[in-house]
């Protein structure tokens, strides 16, 4: 009877457990090369699939074939059974032999080892979606392209425990492009996404590939398609097939934020986007145009939510430059209730409605409730506006951590930086405040709001000689009367009431010629002039001019150093209570 044990020595004559460890050595590295190259080629993951089921039903075929033959110099030869004569004069070598051995365990171990190389060193809880290419290679197509990378940041966003970096801080890098580990320091991102954009007639293209930073290495690639119609699903897609890929567990609320069924007007959604694209350049001109595009958004599809949601947040950034608040109040209020009406799950709407709501309606409670809303949906949207907010309601606890965290998102945006500081400024915590406009202006060297910061924490802490230097400096980069108030008040601190004066007949004649933009603004400035001077009750009659003209810097007044001589004036406490500021 034959034992266990003759079975395993016949097994071992035969050559069948040799067999079986080539076999499985080479599966091995056909495995890692399939699941790291059709990962650079974008091959659809069924394919890997059929690969290793082949290779699992080829491993008892192997091994029957170990049983039955043996592969020598001469070819396949049939292995003679146990106890039969072999012939030793000229009889053929093994083949799979311990040289064979050898060298595919030294092959599995460099596969290993790349194979580990290419893989994630850690969880990846960080991302930066660097700028797309252009593969119309079209300029004209380059707000398509923006549009397509800002949609693609904000479905990313979606995804609770990922940390995604903001716009602004990666564009620098498409002028600019430099080695993904430096990148990765740079960001404090654990990975990023690297993308290109073809657009043919109806139909998009966004190919797109997940590369890691520490070190660099292939994690991910793929592509996806989809016409103009379905493009708002686009972005989701890309987002969902990464959370997979990072094995990121979203709850089913979670995954329906990246599921949208509902398609767009192309032609609307195309001029919406061009709308983004002017909003977004933050300047007069930009504005007139991102409000064409949004109303011919609107015209094209009266329904769009988020071209009403663009074009409110257009109305409140061209407050100064093209209308009053009591101008531009309305016109916001009303392209938000069509906004409301149209898309009330979108994030944009909330955050647009929660800006309204601060800016112009001085409804904190409301602007509250809106903020908390759109970041429920988008954790990261509106986060740093979120934190202002908070800080202009005198609550620093809750408003810095939020700051932070929008800091680490968007680690480069200037805009981003200054908006911290602010907060710091308000908390009266100015050390970390001008640490902050100092990195700003590493970054911007003539950023307006950098300076015009630095200038105030300089008065607040008791430097206004070197405040009147940064004013100066703001002065020689842009003038108007836009800083004069500032720059008057710095001046009357200091103890030169002359030129304090002499600045302050300039607002005059602004207000009296009618020639500034920025006439709602305009009393605030003479107020803080005549604060420096000590002349509080004059400034208490400037500030309720600029209340009558509902001011929208007037929600600073909480919070703002700027007011702290009047803090226990009584007029000024009868505003702060008309204004309805919590206690």
């Amino acid at each position: 009877m034959q034992t266990l044990a003759d079975l395993l020595a016949e097994l071992k004559r035969r050559r069948v457990f040799r067999v079986a460890v080539v076999y499985a050595g080479v599966a091995f590295i056909i495995i890692q090369l399939v699941d790291g190259i059709f990962d650079i080629m974008g091959t659809p993951p069924w394919v890997g699939q059929v690969v290793v089921v082949l290779l699992v039903l080829g491993f008892p075929i192997a091994v029957g074939l170990a049983w039955a033959f043996d592969i020598t110099e001469k070819g396949v030869v049939k292995t003679p059974p146990k106890g039969e004569a072999v012939e030793t004069r000229d009889s053929p070598r093994i083949v799979i032999g311990n040289k064979i051995l050898a060298i595919v365990a030294v092959l599995a171990i460099a596969v290993a080892i790349w194979s580990w190389w290419g893989r994630p060193a850690g969880p990846i809880t960080s991302i930066a979606v660097l700028p797309l290419t252009n593969l119309m290679n079209d300029p004209d197509q380059e707000y398509f392209v923006d549009g397509m990378h800002e949609a693609m940041i904000t479905a990313l966003s979606k995804i609770p425990e990922l940390r995604v970096i903001g716009r602004t801080s990666v564009m620098g890098y498409r002028e600019n492009p430099k080695p993904i580990p430096e990148i990765g320091r740079e960001l404090g991102v654990d990975a990023v996404v690297e993308g290109s954009i073809l657009r043919e007639g109806n139909n998009v293209r966004i190919t797109a590939q997940l590369v890691g930073t520490r070190p660099e290495r292939h994690i991910w690639a793929n592509q996806f398609d989809r016409t103009l119609e379905g493009i708002l699903q686009l972005h989701n897609d890309v987002a969902k097939a990464i959370a997979e890929e990072i094995k990121v567990t979203l709850t089913p609320e979670e995954a329906g934020r990246l599921t949208i069924s509902e398609t767009v007007n192309p032609e609307a959604h195309l001029a919406y986007l061009k709308g983004r694209h002017h909003q977004r350049k933050a300047s007069l001109e930009g504005t007139k145009k991102a409000l064409e595009y949004f109303n011919e958004a609107i015209a094209i599809d009266p329904t769009y939510a988020l071209a009403y949601a663009g074009l409110a947040e257009t109305y409140r950034g061209a407050t100064g430059w093209l209308y009053s608040p009591l101008e531009s109040g309305p016109k916001a209020q009303a392209a938000l209730k069509l906004a409301t009406k149209h898309g009330p799950g979108y994030a944009e709407v909330h955050s647009a409605l929660a800006n309204y709501k601060l800016n112009f309606e001085w409804d904190w409670r409301g602007a509250e409730q809106e903020y908390l809303a759109s970041s429920e949906i988008d954790k990261m949207s509106g986060l740093g506006r979120f934190a202002g907010f908070l800080s202009l309601m005198g609550r620093h606890d809750e408003a810095l951590p939020k700051a932070n965290q929008a800091l680490q998102a968007d680690p480069l945006s200037v805009p981003t930086i200054t908006t911290v500081a602010h907060i710091y400024f308000y908390a009266r915590q100015f050390q970390r405040a001008e640490e902050l406009c100092n990195n700003a202006l590493e970054l911007e060297q003539d950023d307006l709001i950098a300076h015009l910061v630095l200038a105030s924490i300089y008065v607040a802490s008791g430097y206004p000689k070197k405040a009147v230097k940064e004013f100066q400096i703001l002065r020689a980069i842009e003038e108007g009367s836009d800083f004069m108030g500032y720059h008057g008040h710095a001046y009357s601190v200091a103890g030169d009431s002359v030129q304090a004066e002499a600045l302050l007949g300039s607002l005059m004649e602004f207000i009296d010629t009618g020639i500034q933009n920025n006439l709602h603004t305009t009393p605030l400035h003479v107020a803080w002039v005549h604060i420096g001077l000590g002349q509080l009750a004059t400034a208490m009659d400037w500030l309720d001019k600029a209340y009558a003209l509902r001011s929208n810097m007037l929600n600073r007044i909480k919070v703002d150093p700027i007011y702290d001589p009047l803090r226990s004036h009584p007029r000024f406490q009868e505003l702060l209570a008309k204004m309805n500021f919590p206690d």
